[in-house]
Order: C-alpha cells, then sequence, then structure tokens
C-alpha cells in the first residue's frame, strides 16, 4: 500500500499548477520537482513556454478532488491536520496516516468519524479516503434532501423560473469535454431554493429511491469570478440536480 507524508517544503513551476515538488527539505523538493519534470517532458511533444499558464489535467481515478471541501473539513475536525500539506492519490488510505503520522489507532478515527460527520465508515475496504470522502457526501446529499422535503412541506415553497444562461456559458468554458452538460443545465428553468447556499433544479423526493427523479451519480465542479466554487449534483442520466455555493456556506 502506497504511503503519502506531510511537507514541509513545495516547489513549483510558475503557472503550471499541477507541476509539484515535495520533501522534507528545500533541496528534496526540488529534486523531486525536477523528476516529475523530467518524467512529463519525456511524455510531451514539446514543453510550454516559460511562463505561460498551463492547465491542470486530471487523470481519471482522481476523483478525490471532486470532494476537496469535504477532505478539507476532514483533515481538519478529525486528523487535527491540513489537508494542503499532503498530497492524496486515489488509493491513499486512512491506514497510511496511523503510525507515520497519527498517533491514535484507526478505531479512534472511526469513532471520531462517526461523531463528526454522522455516518460508519468502518466497513469500507482498506480505508480509502476517497471511499470515506463519498460516504460522506452521499450522507450530506441525503441529510440536505430530507431536509429540504420536510421544509418544503411545512413552508409550503414554490419552484421559481430560473435563468441557468450563466452556468451554462461557465461550463462551456471549464469543461469543454461534456458537451453534454452546458445542455443539462439550460433544462434548469425552474428551482427550488433550499438555504442560501444551495438550489435544487431537481425535486428531492424520496432521494436515490427506486422510482425517485433524484439519483445521485457524481459530482462536477465550476467556478465563477463572482460566487466562487461551484458543485453541481450530477443525476442519473446526466441531468443537473442542483448547484451548491462554496462560498456561501
Amino acid at each position: 500500500m502506497e504511503q503519502f507524508h506531510a511537507f514541509s517544503w513545495i516547489a513549483q513551476i510558475v503557472n503550471w499548477c499541477d507541476m509539484v515538488g515535495c520533501g522534507p527539505t528545500k533541496e528534496k523538493a526540488f529534486e523531486d520537482l525536477h523528476r516529475k519534470f523530467e518524467a512529463r517532458r519525456a511524455g510531451l511533444p514539446s514543453l510550454p513556454r516559460p511562463g505561460t499558464r498551463v492547465p491542470i489535467e486530471f487523470d481519471s481515478s482522481v476523483q478525490i478532488r471532486e470532494y476537496e471541501r469535504i477532505a478539507r473539513d476532514f483533515f481538519s475536525e478529525i486528523l487535527g491536520k491540513d489537508y494542503y500539506g499532503f498530497l492524496l492519490k486515489y488509493n491513499s488510505s486512512l491506514w497510511d496516516l496511523c503510525g507515520p503520522v497519527l498517533d491514535e489507532t484507526i478505531e479512534y478515527y472511526y469513532k471520531k468519524i462517526h461523531q463528526k460527520f454522522g455516518v460508519d465508515v468502518s466497513d469500507i475496504e482498506d480505508a480509502k479516503l476517497i471511499m470515506i470522502f463519498r460516504r460522506i457526501h452521499d450522507h450530506q446529499v441525503e441529510n440536505r434532501l430530507q431536509a429540504s422535503e420536510a421544509q418544503e412541506k411545512q413552508m409550503k415553497m414554490k419552484w421559481e423560473k430560473y435563468d441557468p444562461e450563466w452556468l451554462a456559458k461557465l461550463a462551456e468554458e471549464q469543461h469543454p469535454k461534456m458537451p453534454w452538460l452546458p445542455d443539462a443545465l439550460r433544462q434548469c428553468r425552474k428551482y427550488l431554493i433550499r438555504s442560501e447556499a444551495y438550489y435544487y433544479f431537481v425535486s428531492g423526493k424520496n432521494a436515490n429511491k427506486p422510482g425517485a427523479e433524484w439519483q445521485f451519480d457524481y459530482n462536477i465542479l465550476l467556478y465563477d469570478p463572482v460566487e466562487g466554487g461551484l458543485v453541481l449534483d450530477i443525476l442519473k442520466g446526466r441531468r443537473v440536480g442542483g448547484v451548491e455555493f462554496l462560498d456561501r456556506i
């Protein structure tokens, strides 16, 4: 099982966001950066000019970025560590931290996770962090939908007209490899305000149960210069279920 550790030094090429070297000393960080740079150069037909902004290319397995907000809270509240002091991969595990980085046993952290997030993760194979974050996320979505359904009944909340064009344009700019996404967003012509931080485009009644309209699949991230970070809840069938405004939380 691959280990990961906290680092004291980080070296990065300007405007090349994912070209980062880490190490316990400045020299080791530069050595790591040089090694990664040479490996990347070997796979590129040509290098970008110095100072050119190079977009991040995500490996299809690195889904851990989808749960960055949860990961930040998890590292801070559960582990007492800074999330940004670690480099996580898809197969990173809580087991890797118990011993090399943390003093307590994994059972201690299972209990703490349950107390903080209300979920039992002790059955997750190899205690993979990505699967822990996903379970926490699904639990939060379920709670949010149940609360929305109850509140809608109590307050007789009404669906209102919505103009999703600004979201569609963000999707066109930031996810050109997902041509279906802007069209899916343009179908979101009505919305229900759950809170200042979340708008529903699809009813959450009986969420994720057989026959329900809401069947969660995964998340997509967007960024707006004014609103900041946005998280789209994508339902099965490539429908957009809602949008969360991270800066309003």
